[in-house]
């Protein structure tokens, strides 16, 4: 990464440039497979409701405790968006 910094340097272009390059790969995939979906909106808003009340994970024991709560959160709507049991899956 830092080896397109020093070559573009640090302007705006410069940003776009390496946020391009570090996605390169996805692209890619995304290019070479009809079933990856561009985005992630579904999944996005599916876990929108979870997201409102963050504030409450504010109490959870670790921040380890918290990634993996949402983790498991963003599993689960992805599934029920999918049409997927949860329980079953």
């Amino acid at each position: 990464m830092d080896r397109y910094v020093s070559f573009f340097g640090k302007s705006a272009l410069a940003k776009a440039v390496e946020y391009t390059l570090n996605r390169a790969e996805g692209l890619r995939a995304f290019l070479s497979d009809g079933r990856i979906e561009i985005g992630n909106n579904p999944g996005e808003n599916a876990i929108q409701p979870k997201v409102i009340g963050r504030k409450n994970w504010m109490h959870s024991v670790s921040e380890a405790g918290a990634g993996a709560n949402a983790i498991c959160l963003s599993l689960a709507e992805t599934a029920k968006n999918k049409g997927i049991d949860i329980y079953e899956y």
